[in-house]
């Protein structure tokens, strides 16, 4: 459970410093130290305090060890929150948030799938682990962020190009050395498989659970 009490403790710590800017500081670490050692809890209140912009970074730079503290201001973020939709309805703009550190430039690629060639090829669920090599981006945009190497930023990006279409596409982010993949799906269906007297009777029921006319089963 570790991954989520740490972000949880980030959230906290990250919500107090913007209600009561002006007592940053080790004293913020008090409501939780009958439960959580406080050699645990200084590195992620050094860290929320950085990443979140609360005063000079290097004010909190003694709550950390020269080498975490590089490491901090050398490490990029290019992260989905899990407050993201799994999927948009047809006719929605297609949009979600993507968190976002020391990437002063990001290259977005998006790249529309062929889902029914993916599922009767790879005979699995769409994902992101799409082989990508050589294969040619449908539309291409760069973003600019000046936030230097520590502040952490929520970013909302739309895709107005999408609205109206159905479908799924790999959307990827590419900053800083880094990339990070996000699969957008516009558009879900769904089978009822019952038995019936001449074998199995399908039916496909779209996103407001209406049949869907001339449907399809491979």
């Amino acid at each position: 459970d570790e991954p989520l009490v740490r972000e949880v403790f980030l959230a906290l710590f990250d919500q107090a410093a913007k209600a009561n800017p002006a007592n940053l500081g080790e004293g913020m670490m008090a409501p939780y130290t009958d439960y959580v050692l406080d050699t645990w809890l200084k590195p992620l209140l050094a860290e929320a305090l950085i990443v979140g912009g609360h005063g000079n970074a290097e004010r909190w730079a003694s709550l950390l060890n020269p080498t975490a503290f590089q490491a901090l201001k050398e490490r990029v973020d290019i992260e989905f929150p899990a407050t993201n939709p799994p999927f948009f309805q047809p006719g929605d703009v297609a949009q979600f948030e993507v968190v976002v550190k020391n990437t002063p430039k990001l290259i977005v690629k998006i790249y529309e799938l062929n889902t029914l060639n993916f599922f009767l090829t790879q005979k699995r669920q769409l994902n992101t682990d799409l082989n990508l090599d050589g294969l040619v981006a449908n539309s291409e945009q760069t973003h600019s962020f000046d936030n230097g190497p520590f502040k952490r930023t929520r970013q909302t990006f739309k895709f107005p190009e999408l609205k109206g279409q159905r479908g799924a596409w790999i959307i990827e982010f590419i900053g800083t050395g880094r990339s990070s993949r996000a699969l957008l799906r516009v558009g879900q269906w769904q089978v009822i498989q019952q038995t019936g007297p001449s074998g199995d009777l399908l039916l496909v029921l779209d996103e407001k659970s209406e049949p869907v006319k001339d449907a399809v089963v491979w």
